[in-house]
C-alpha cells in the first residue's frame, strides 16, 4: 500500500462511522491539484477491494470498528489481524526524528518520521503496528493522539522561504513547526519565542503554532533561564498563598520546643558547602569520646518544622519535588524565606535541626545511634576549598575536628568499597559567566577531600535512618520512602564489558552481577587514560536510582537500606523523612502513619521531578557550551571520540568539558563502514578507523545555537 492509501485508511479508520465526500477527504490528507485523479482512482480501488464503502456517488466511510465488538457487515472477523494491532502508550522521539512506542507489556515500536502524524515526544499515542515486521523490533505509524502532553513549546523563530517557523529547543519533539498565518505578528527571526500549539482538524493533518509570548534574543541576559523555565515547565514564582504562608513562619526558637528538642547549641559544629552555597541544610560536629570512639553528629535543616503537611507551602512542594540548579540560577522547591534564611544552618544563628548522632569506632563500626530534634548553633561556615586547604597545611580553624573528621571519613570509605560500593568519579562543567550570562570559560570541577569527607557523613546518615525504620522496627512494618537502585540488565552490563575488550580490559563476571563485581571493575578503569570516559560509560549501563515505597536496597551503594534524608531545603523526599520520623516516634503510630498508596504515588512524582530537573539542568548547561563554541569556530582542539553511531562520531575536548559531532560524511579520504559492536567506523580502502577513546584533533568548523549543535571536523588522527 502506497503512502497515499494508507492516509486515506488512517483518516477514515479514526473517523469511523462518519460519512465524508470526497472533496473532504483530499482536503484531510492533503492531496494537491496534481494528484486529486490519482487520488479519485485510489478512493475507487479501495472500494472496489473492499475496504471502505461508498455510498452514493461521491462519499465514503471506514468499515472497521477501532473499539468495541461489532464490525460492518462484509468485513472479515480477521481482516484487524491482518493489519495489525492497536497498541497504547507514550511516544519518546529521538534527536534524529524517528522514535518508539514505549508500552510496558511488550518491546518498543519504531515510529518511523513519516508515521508520527503530528504527534510530539511524551504524547500518550495510540499506534496501528504494521502486519509486517522489518527489521529488529516491530514498527507502526500514528493514529490517534490520546492526551497531548504539551500544549506550548519554546524555540528560536527562524524565516524559511519566505515563512516563519519555529526550532524547538527540545530537538526530540519533531522537525520545525510552521507558525500559522495571521498568527505571526508577534516576535522577529532569531528571538527565542513560546508558542502554543495549534491543532489540525484531523490527525493527519499538520500542526502548527501561534507565538504567544517572546523572550528575547539568545545573547540577553535571563533569556536562556526563561526559555530553560518554559521547556522543562519550572516556574521561579510561588503562588501568592505560598508565598503568604512563607511571610507569616515565626521567627526564632519557640519556648515549648526546648523542652523536646535536644539543645545542642554549645556543641561545636559547622557547614561545609561550595563557595556559591546560599542555602545550608548539614552540618557536622565531631568528639573523640574518652574510649577512643567518635562521637559524629550530622544536623540537618528541620524543614519539617515549618512546612505542614497538606498546607499550600507543602503542596506547593510536593508539586516541584525538587530544586532545579542551573548554571547561574535557580527553581527553588521553598520560597527564599524558608531555603535561605528560616532553615539555612547559617552560622552564629540558633536553628532547628533533625540530628543523627553516632557513636563510631576508629575501624568505622556503628556502635551504637541517636535520632532527635535538635536545636543547633553553627559556628562556622567554610567552603570546601577552605578545609582543604587547612587539611594540606596541617593548621587553621578547627584544625583538629577536621582532621578527624578526615581520618574517620577516609575509614568509612575504605568499609564502604570494600563492601563493594561503587563511586563515580565524576566532574562538573564549571562555567564562568560575563555580566549577561554569557560563557566566558569552562573548566573541570575538582573532587576534594574535603567534598569526599561531607559525602561519606552523608551516606552514612541516609543509611541509618533507612535501617533505622526498615530492619530495626521491621516488625512494625512502617509506610517509607526509599531510594533505591536495581541491578543493571545483564544485556547492558555483556555490551560494557564487549566495550572494554576494546580498551584492552578482559574481565568476566559473575551472573547475576553483584555490586562487588562492578566495583573490581571501576577498580580496573581507574589506571586506565580512558578512565573519565569509561566512567560515564559505565554508568549509562547501570538503571536510574528511583524513589520507592518498596525496599530492594541500592546496588551501587551496596546498601540494603537506603533513604534521602540530609537535604530537606531542596528535596521533598527528604522532608517527607523527617516528618515521618517525628510521626513514628510518638506512642500512637497507627493514627498517624500514611497509607501505602499514597507513600506510592510520593515515590512516583518525587522521581518524575527528579528527573526533569536533571534534563533542564543538562539542557541549561548544553546551552552555556554552545554558546561558548560559537566563538571559536575555526580553532583547534585535541579531543576524545566519546560515542560513534551511524551517522558520525561524539568527541569531547580535552581542554574544555564540551562536546561536538563529526558527522561520518565529513570524513572525505575514504569511504568509512560503520560497526555497531566494536564502537568504530572503519574505511574501506584505508582501513584508518576511528574508535571509542581514539583521540584526535578535531577543527570547530559550525556551531547552531538554536539547535543546540556544534560540528567539528576532523585535522589529525592518533588511535590509542
Amino acid at each position: 500500500m502506497n503512502r497515499l492509501n494508507e492516509k486515506v485508511m488512517n483518516f477514515l479508520e479514526l473517523e469511523e462511522g462518519k460519512k465524508f465526500k470526497q472533496k473532504e477527504i483530499a482536503r484531510a490528507v492533503g492531496v494537491k491539484g496534481n494528484n486529486y485523479i490519482k487520488f479519485k482512482r485510489i478512493l475507487t480501488g479501495l472500494s472496489e477491494a473492499g475496504k471502505i464503502s461508498k455510498y452514493g456517488k461521491s462519499r465514503y466511510s471506514s468499515k472497521i470498528v477501532l473499539s468495541g465488538k461489532v464490525r460492518k457487515k462484509g468485513r472479515d472477523q480477521n481482516a484487524s489481524k491482518r493489519e495489525g494491532k492497536l497498541v497504547e502508550g507514550v511516544l519518546s522521539v529521538t534527536m534524529r526524528g524517528f522514535g518508539f512506542l514505549l508500552v510496558d507489556d511488550g518491546p518498543d515500536i519504531f515510529i518511523s518520521s513519516d508515521d508520527m502524524s503530528g504527534a510530539l515526544g511524551g504524547d500518550i499515542v495510540r499506534v496501528r503496528v504494521f502486519p509486517r515486521k522489518v527489521g529488529p523490533s516491530s514498527e507502526g505509524r500514528v493514529i490517534d493522539i490520546v492526551e497531548r502532553k504539551r500544549t506550548q513549546i519554546v524555540g528560536t523563530l527562524i524565516r524559511e522561504r519566505g515563512k516563519l517557523e519555529v526550532v524547538p529547543d527540545e530537538r526530540a519533539l519533531r522537525n520545525n513547526i510552521p507558525v500559522m498565518k495571521g498568527k505571526d505578528k508577534k516576535g522577529k527571526p532569531g528571538q527565542k519565542v513560546v508558542a502554543r500549539i495549534i491543532e489540525g482538524k484531523h490527525i493527519i493533518d499538520k500542526i502548527f503554532v501561534e507565538i504567544v509570548e517572546v523572550i528575547g534574543y539568545p545573547d540577553e541576559q535571563g533569556t536562556d533561564f526563561r526559555s530553560i523555565c518554559v521547556q522543562f515547565g519550572l516556574n521561579a514564582k510561588f503562588p501568592q498563598k505560598v508565598e503568604k504562608e512563607s511571610s507569616e513562619l515565626n521567627e526564632g526558637i519557640e519556648r515549648d520546643q526546648l523542652k523536646k528538642r535536644l539543645d545542642l547549641r554549645d556543641e561545636l559544629c559547622f557547614t561545609i558547602d561550595p563557595v556559591e552555597a546560599k542555602d545550608f541544610d548539614d552540618a557536622v560536629s565531631i568528639e573523640v569520646l574518652k574510649n577512643g570512639n567518635y562521637q559524629l553528629g550530622i544536623h540537618i535543616a528541620d524543614v519539617s518544622h515549618y512546612v505542614n503537611e497538606g498546607s499550600a507551602l507543602d503542596r506547593e512542594a510536593l508539586k516541584r519535588a525538587t530544586s532545579v540548579y542551573l548554571i547561574d540560577n535557580v527553581v527553588p522547591m521553598l520560597p527564599e524565606r524558608i531555603s535561605n534564611g528560616l532553615c539555612s544552618l547559617v552560622p552564629n544563628e540558633d536553628r532547628y535541626a533533625f540530628s543523627v548522632i553516632l557513636e563510631v569506632t576508629p575501624k568505622g563500626v556503628v556502635e551504637n545511634y541517636r535520632l532527635r530534634p535538635s536545636i543547633i548553633n553553627s559556628k562556622r561556615r567554610f567552603t570546601y576549598h577552605e578545609v582543604a586547604e587547612i587539611l594540606q597545611k596541617g593548621k587553621g580553624d578547627y584544625f583538629e575536628e577536621l582532621e578527624a573528621m578526615n581520618q574517620l571519613a577516609k575509614t568509612l570509605s575504605k568499609n564502604r568499597k570494600s563492601s563493594g560500593s561503587i563511586d563515580f568519579d565524576l566532574y562538573e562543567a564549571i562555567f564562568r559567566l560575563d555580566k549577561n550570562g554569557m560563557p566566558i570559560d569552562v573548566f573541570r570541577s575538582e573532587r576534594l577531600d574535603s567534598h569526599r569527607l561531607v559525602e561519606e557523613f552523608m551516606l552514612l546518615a541516609n543509611k541509618i535512618v533507612a535501617t533505622h525504620v526498615s530492619l530495626d522496627r521491621a516488625k512494625e512494618n512502617l509506610p517509607f520512602l526509599y531510594r533505591i537502585h536495581e541491578r543493571p540488565k545483564e544485556d547492558e552490563i555483556k555490551n560494557f564489558l564487549e566495550m572494554l575488550k576494546f580498551v584492552g580490559v578482559n574481565i568476566k563476571v559473575p551472573t547475576p552481577i553483584r555490586s562487588k563485581d562492578f566495583r573490581d571493575i571501576m577498580t580496573l578503569i581507574e589506571k586506565l587514560p580512558e578512565k573519565n570516559l569509561l566512567e560515564k560509560i559505565a554508568l549509562r549501563s547501570m538503571s536510574k536510582a528511583i524513589y520507592s515505597d518498596k525496599n530492594i536496597g541500592h546496588f551501587a551503594l551496596a546498601f540494603k537500606h537506603y533513604t534521602h534524608f540530609t537535604s530537606p531545603i531542596r528535596r521533598y523526599s527528604d522532608l517527607l523523612i523527617h516528618r515521618l520520623l517525628k510521626k513514628y516516634s510518638g506512642e500512637d503510630i497507627r493514627r498517624v502513619r500514611p497509607g501505602n498508596d499514597r507513600m506510592k504515588k510520593t515515590a512516583a512524582q518525587c522521581t518524575e521531578r527528579e528527573i526533569n530537573a536533571v534534563r533542564a539542568e543538562r539542557a541549561h548547561a548544553r546551552i552555556k557550551e554552545v554558546k561558548f563554541l560559537s566563538g571559536k569556530i575555526g580553532e583547534k582542539f585535541e579531543g576524545i571520540i566519546s560515542g560513534v553511531i551511524s551517522s558520525g562520531l561524539f568527541v569531547e575536548l580535552l581542554d574544555f568539558p564540551v562536546e561536538g559531532f563529526i558527522p561520518v560524511s565529513s570524513l572525505r579520504d575514504d569511504y568509512y563502514d560503520f560497526e555497531k559492536e566494536k564502537h568504530r567506523f572503519i574505511g574501506r580502502d584505508t582501513r584508518k578507523s576511528y574508535m571509542l577513546g581514539d583521540k584526535l584533533e578535531i577543527r570547530v568548523k559550525s556551531v547552531k545555537i538554536a539547535e543546540r549543535e556544534v560540528d567539528f571536523s576532523p585535522v589529525k588522527y592518533q588511535q590509542v
